[in-house]
């Protein structure tokens, strides 16, 4: 397990670094302590959730998408389509209006680890979930990706034309509405592995009092 040990313990001082430097999602850092707690996964990267707009160039390459606009928590309508009027002469493809889940990558130091976190995520709310890839040589039997399933994609703008602002502003309505109930999938999830953990706690307590 030396591969594995030393893996761990550099995912785990980048997430440190990243802490520091503010750059992890606040709203999901209770329930990265709470994975990293167990020696036998880690997580490598995470995102709480986000609403925004990107810019796809005709090329659609991703090096030359932009984001218009972007946050982690609920956003507001009107400052939300202020930025995209803001920066209409820079839009020469097509703007997207994005609201994605939450997302959390975790290595799984055995198929069977990786089995019982996907049984978790999965009883948490994150259906869309998965072994990502299977690589022992690099220390980790399966990369876990938990995701949930809530998530909206429409074009709404062009160089020639905005959506109306009724719809838009419905538009960013039902997405919050959607972002936060993926979000609470997060907390789901923080409270089955704090359960699982109390139980082989008072698992381990009970052999031992009958030793």
């Amino acid at each position: 397990m030396a591969i594995w040990e030393q893996n761990r313990r550099r995912a785990l001082e980048k997430l440190r670094e990243d802490l520091e430097r503010g750059l992890v999602d606040e709203d999901i850092i209770f329930l990265l302590e709470e994975i990293n707690r167990r020696e036998y996964f880690y997580t490598t990267s995470s995102c709480s959730g986000r609403i925004g707009i990107i810019h796809v160039p005709p090329s659609r390459k991703k090096h030359e998408c932009f984001w218009i606009y972007k946050s982690h928590s609920p956003v507001d309508a009107e400052a939300m389509r202020r930025a995209l009027i803001e920066n209409r002469e820079k839009i020469y493809g097509v703007a997207i209006f994005k609201q994605e889940p939450p997302i959390i990558d975790i290595a799984a130091r055995s198929l069977e680890d990786a089995q019982k976190l996907l049984s978790l995520g999965r009883a948490a709310g994150f259906k869309n979930s998965g072994v990502k890839s299977y690589n022992p040589k690099r220390g980790y039997e399966a990369l876990v990706e938990l995701r949930s399933t809530e998530k909206i994609e429409a074009p709404i703008a062009w160089s020639d034309y905005i959506i109306p602002r009724e719809y838009f502003d419905r538009l960013v309505s039902y997405a919050n509405e959607n972002l936060m109930r993926s979000k609470q999938k997060l907390r789901r999830l923080y409270e089955l592995l704090r359960s699982l953990r109390s139980f082989l706690c008072s698992l381990r307590s009970s052999r031992l009092l009958r030793l």
